[in-house]
């Protein structure tokens, strides 16, 4: 079910419309690498207190999951930051 649900993000995200419809490797590549080099200013994880970075990265040092850091961070300081932002 996960593998599906992968594959068709890929080709949703990655299908280039002037190829009309067809994925191409190399294309998805460029598209993915561009995405990543024009990601937005608005960084999520800049937008945080300092402290609010200084927890994060502490806590990402001891390797609890994503999911974990983000209820810790509401529990303790009452700040809500997705998984996906960590």
């Amino acid at each position: 079910m996960a593998f599906s649900f992968t594959v068709s993000r890929e080709l949703k995200r990655n299908t280039d419309p002037a190829f009309h419809g067809l994925y191409s490797c190399r294309r998805a590549d460029t598209l993915a690498k561009t995405r990543r080099l024009n990601k937005s200013t608005r960084d999520a994880f800049n937008q945080q207190t300092p402290q609010t970075q200084d927890f994060i990265r502490k806590e990402l040092a001891l390797h609890p999951s994503p999911e974990v850091i983000s209820g810790r961070l509401r529990l303790k300081h009452g700040v809500s930051v997705s998984k996906n932002t960590l």
